[in-house]
């Protein structure tokens, strides 16, 4: 508000006329200058703590994240054993029943056996991480 603005103001509301050298408007310019800054110190003291939170926000993100990629390596290799002992179990059990058969389709059995298995088992895993 502008100083005229300010006495124009006073003078409706109060009856009083200040004049632009009172003691009284020096004091409300002194108030308002002090204000200015406690806010502009705010506003800084603000803006470094919302970068302190950014800053432990993405650290904590690259440990979750490094944590999940840990994780998928791990589900990743389980899956894979689980795969490899599943198909020799296969092979023993065709193995076991057909002694005299051919062996190229029995591979090709397996291999699709496995194949199969495995992309349920991978399923599943991404499935545990959108859970």
């Amino acid at each position: 508000m502008d100083k005229n603005e300010l006495l124009a103001e006073i003078a409706k509301e109060t009856g009083i006329i200040l004049g632009n050298d009172d003691p009284i408007i020096a004091t409300a310019y002194l108030n308002k200058i002090l204000l200015a800054a406690y806010v502009k110190d705010l506003d800084t003291s603000l803006e470094q703590t919302l970068l302190k939170i950014s800053a432990k926000e993405k650290e904590t993100f690259d440990k979750f994240l490094q944590l999940l990629t840990e994780r998928d390596q791990e589900i990743t290799e389980r899956i894979e054993k689980a795969t490899q002992h599943f198909a020799v179990s296969i092979d023993k059990q065709i193995a076991a029943k057909e002694p005299t058969v051919n062996h190229q389709p029995k591979t090709n059995f397996t291999v699709l056996i496995i194949a199969l298995l495995s992309g349920v088992l991978i399923g599943a895993g991404a499935a545990v991480y959108l859970i």
